[in-house]
């Protein structure tokens, strides 16, 4: 916990924090040389500025061919944790807790041990799984665990805000009624008490609706549609051409059958006044699109299994057992197969397989579900059926108990965060964050080459060296000024936010400070490209101080472009503190053809727009420091954040 403390119980505590941190890392053969800090003057007492040419030199270092893409599970990564430290340690800066690195795990590999155990118990009977029924899955953890069964649907939840979000991002969405979509909501969760109980959920969602795969579907049969009418077309066959024409049709309608009622398609989708001439796909996509919005879609992303684990967890439940049911399977042969999710083999790489659920979770067939199982007096197989005609929850309890025993191997691998602050007159954290990794070698992380260059090292000048820039220049200014500040500012560097946001989910999941001292998080990811494209702020929802303030500040001159986005995304390392209901702003200049690529150089950034987003930051931070109030807005717990890139979703941008 972080206290007040007097200057002088300060310096002593953090002299003896330095001393003994520096041991540590002088044994580290590693350690890069520190950078000399007598290149430049500082500003000097009271002057808040930023300073473009310390954060291009940040930027150079960062990005240099020596840190070889400063991927997550790398050396490299370690000595920019390292670089990161010295440079706090030359400010003056304060370690939070013990030290200024706070190293966390994260899961490489998983397999199944010698233990799996499923039991159903009814009164004093008891019927166990056979062992090639279920299979544990990787997302859980192991244990042993016993509780009341209670039937979760689908576990996923719909309304018409989310539905017309889904199909604004859609290809072809222009061309679509919008004003159609129904209203309601759909919530398997609502009213069921999950705590302490074991859930029994069906994966993916009613009717498996997926309109972005339906559209490859879709493109696939015009593909074939083409290659079957070239001889017919030479041989001048019109009749085939039409029989040809409708078997398509038809194809289609069966692949779209499961999400969308066809009953409501006009006669203009079967039409075909020339049966010579080809088929649009775009024009047919655009037909099913427009009978799709009149019922509800779920979409594919809220009903991904991590997602649905992470919901029976925040319910309180303590074990999963998942099923896919037969509705859900694209083909008869998969739903005969009824296959089991396989887990990850030992030593399969440098992947990350991921914790969504404190708990076990088992994969049953839906077979052996119809046969151990009865929902209302009836089997799973005829429960999905009624969900999915009618789209109601039948969620609630099955009047039995559930044994789960999982036995998993696991493999950790560590890597580094970095955390360092400037204490202030109270508790309160204004936090300002940005993620110090990237993708790394060819072979050697996640870095892909386009063509075929000799270069194969994504430098990662923009994503994040530039962040990371600016967060450090934001302390170097706020240290160099000698003000007291009201409120703490801590300063974090995440690894492993190419990999899926590990360091922020970690900081969030074991934080060195109570989070709920933390009053707003300041995140910043490639911000070094604003030649290139527009300014984006969002998370403007979070709270109903962001835009005065960002108004008091002037931010409609700072930039020729401005997006300012109520809403925000999940891609980037604020999402787990928005998640958490903290006041989150997320700055990003956008992406570009250099994104994840050998030619994410340091001669691409744009040094007057680093300054111009750096000195932007720096003021709100500045003014939450100084005790701005500051406090959450009215999103209930999930709302206001997308899988998008920020920006994109127009309806949730804000008109200047």
């Amino acid at each position: 916990m972080l206290t007040r403390v007097s200057s002088l119980a300060l310096v002593a505590a953090l002299a003896l924090s330095l001393g003994c941190d520096r041991g540590a890392a002088d044994a580290k053969e590693s350690r890069p040389p520190a950078p000399s800090t007598e290149e430049r003057e500082p500003p000097g007492p009271g002057l808040l500025e930023i300073d473009a040419d310390a954060m291009l030199d940040g930027i150079t270092w960062l990005a240099s061919d020596e840190r070889r893409g400063r991927y997550t599970f790398s050396p490299e990564i370690q000595d920019s944790a390292l670089w990161v430290r010295q440079r706090y340690e030359a400010l003056g800066l304060s370690p939070v807790g013990a030290q200024m690195i706070h190293p966390f795990q994260m899961r490489t590999a998983v397999t199944a041990g010698e233990t799996q155990r499923l039991v159903i118990h009814s009164g004093a009977r008891a019927r166990e799984a056979k062992a090639d029924e279920f299979t544990p899955i990787a997302f859980g953890r192991p244990g042993k665990v016993r509780g009341e069964l209670v039937f979760a649907g689908y576990a996923t939840r719909w309304d018409r805000e989310r539905q017309l979000s889904y199909f604004r991002r859609l290809r072809g969405h222009e061309r679509v009624d919008l004003e159609r979509a129904p209203d309601g909501v759909y919530d398997d969760l609502d009213g069921v008490d999950l705590d302490g109980k074991i859930a029994l959920v069906l994966m993916h969602a009613p009717r498996r609706s997926d309109l972005r795969g339906l559209y490859v579907e879709i493109r696939d049969a015009v593909q074939d549609f083409e290659f079957d009418a070239g001889p017919l077309l030479e041989a001048g066959d019109v009749k085939a051409l039409e029989a040809l024409h409708r078997q398509t049709r038809e194809r289609i309608v069966e692949l779209a059958e499961t999400s969308i009622e066809l009953d409501a398609l006009d006669a203009a989708f079967w039409s075909v006044p020339d049966p010579r001439a080809g088929i649009d796909v775009e024009i047919l996509y655009a037909h099913l699109l427009d009978c799709a919005i009149t019922t509800p879609q779920f979409v594919p992303e809220h009903n991904r299994l991590e997602e649905k684990l992470e919901r029976l967890r925040d319910a309180g439940a303590i074990g999963a057992v998942v099923v896919n049911g037969p509705r859900s399977f694209m083909t008869p042969d998969a739903r005969e197969a009824d296959a089991l999710r396989e887990l990850p083999a030992k030593g399969s790489g440098l992947g990350v397989v991921r914790v969504h659920a404190p708990f076990p979770v088992v994969q049953l067939r839906w077979r052996a579900a119809d046969r151990l199982l009865r929902i209302d007096g009836r089997k799973l197989s005829k429960i999905q059926a009624k969900i999915d005609r009618e789209l109601e929850p039948r969620s609630g309890p099955l009047g039995v108990e559930v044994e789960l025993e999982v036995e998993l191997d696991e493999d950790f691998t560590e890597s580094p965060n970095v955390l360092a602050m400037i204490p202030g007159r109270s508790e309160d954290i204004v936090l300002v964050g940005a993620h110090l990794d990237h993708i790394g070698v060819k072979g050697e992380g996640h870095c892909r080459p386009r063509g075929a260059g000799a270069d194969l090292i994504c430098n990662g000048a923009d994503d994040n060296a530039s962040g990371t820039a600016v967060v450090m220049d934001i302390a170097r200014s706020l240290a160099a000024s000698g003000e007291s500040f009201e409120r703490t500012v801590v300063f974090a560097h995440f690894s492993g936010e190419e990999l899926g946001l590990f360091g922020s989910k970690a900081l969030v999941a074991d934080p060195p400070f109570p989070l709920e001292r933390v009053v707003a998080m300041i995140n910043l990811d490639m911000v070094g490209r604003l030649r290139d494209g527009a300014l984006t702020i969002s998370g403007l929802d979070s709270s109903e101080t962001w835009l005065p303030l960002l108004d008091e500040l002037g931010v409609d001159e700072r930039a020729e472009q401005l997006l300012l986005d109520r809403h925000t995304t999940t891609r980037s390392d604020h999402a787990p503190f928005f998640r958490r209901q903290i006041p989150s702003l997320f700055f990003f200049t956008g992406t570009h053809e250099d994104y994840h690529q050998p030619s994410d150089e340091t001669a691409r950034i744009d040094r007057e727009g680093l300054a111009i987003v750096g000195q932007l930051a720096l003021d709100v931070v500045v003014a939450l420091a100084r005790g701005r109030a500051i406090r959450w807005g009215e999103l209930e717990p999930g709302e206001g954040i997308g899988y998008g890139l920020t920006g994109a979703d127009s309806p949730t941008l804000i008109e200047r």
